[in-house]
């Protein structure tokens, strides 16, 4: 892990360096900090569509949907072409709506 982390540290825009690292993390029950390495590698490299799919299928491993559902809109904006993703968010929008349904009550 601390050659990953200081490959980050000093810069790395490898998409793959993160990935690594978020693995490696969530593997350790690290999920917060996984999820902070996947943001910090958006930001240097948005347009990495892998980093915004691990983003999604974190957020979903965590059950934070919401966020889920915000990272796979987003990804999408970007890469519209993306099926996989098209299609993972056509599954969880029913699922955030019985859920809001539910917690609302209406």
């Amino acid at each position: 892990m601390g050659y990953l982390d200081r490959a980050i540290q000093m810069g790395s825009l490898a998409p793959l360096d993160y990935e690594k690292l978020v693995d490696l993390l969530r593997q350790a029950g690290r999920p917060a900090e996984a999820i902070a390495i996947l943001r910090k590698g958006i930001g240097v490299n948005p347009y990495s569509q892998r980093l915004y799919k691990a983003l999604a299928l974190v957020y979903i491993s965590e059950k934070l949907y919401k966020d889920a559902l915000d990272a796979m809109q987003k990804e999408l904006e970007i890469f519209p072409e993306d099926s996989f993703m098209r299609m993972l968010l056509a599954k969880a929008r029913p699922h955030r709506a019985l859920e809001t349904t539910l917690s609302t009550g209406r």
